[in-house]
């Protein structure tokens, strides 16, 4: 019966002690560990160029010119961080190139002469393509052109 007694001591102690102490450090540390979260960021930001660049079909529309499609080759400026160049940009060839700064899904073309051309306008990454719309001004006569880009 001593034995019993003693054995049954030993259990309330065992359980005080879990109760005590175990379980609220259990549910401290499943608590603790439910709070955090998976961290996919290694801290680098994606470059807002990097959607911009490749082959892509040009799809313009021209006040002047009416429709047409070509293709242009857009590319990072190895000299400036946050700009773009595109060439064959409103088809003047593809050593013609303009530059463009790139702020998130935007672009800004400032005014820039290109053979023999003043251009200047705005554009913006959407889905899977980006638009530009500008004005091209040859001296005699400005051009307004709207240019939708597709993935080639």
């Amino acid at each position: 019966m001593a034995q019993i007694l003693k054995s049954a001591k030993s259990n309330q102690k065992i359980m005080l002690y879990t109760k005590k102490y175990i379980i609220p450090i259990t549910l401290g540390l499943i608590l603790f560990l439910s709070s955090c979260t998976v961290d996919d960021d290694d801290g680098i930001e994606e470059d807002p160029r990097l959607k911009f660049g490749g082959a892509w079909i040009a799809n313009e529309t021209s006040s002047v010119f009416g429709t047409s499609a070509y293709q242009v080759t857009v590319t990072n400026d190895p000299n400036n961080t946050s700009q773009i160049q595109i060439a064959n940009f409103y088809n003047l060839g593809a050593g013609s190139r303009i530059n463009a700064i790139v702020a998130g899904n935007s672009l800004n073309i400032s005014s820039q002469s290109v053979s023999g051309q003043n251009i200047s306008g705005s554009g913006t990454f959407v889905n899977n393509g980006f638009s530009t719309s500008f004005n091209a001004n040859d001296g005699q006569v400005t051009d307004n052109v709207t240019v939708q880009y597709s993935k080639q």
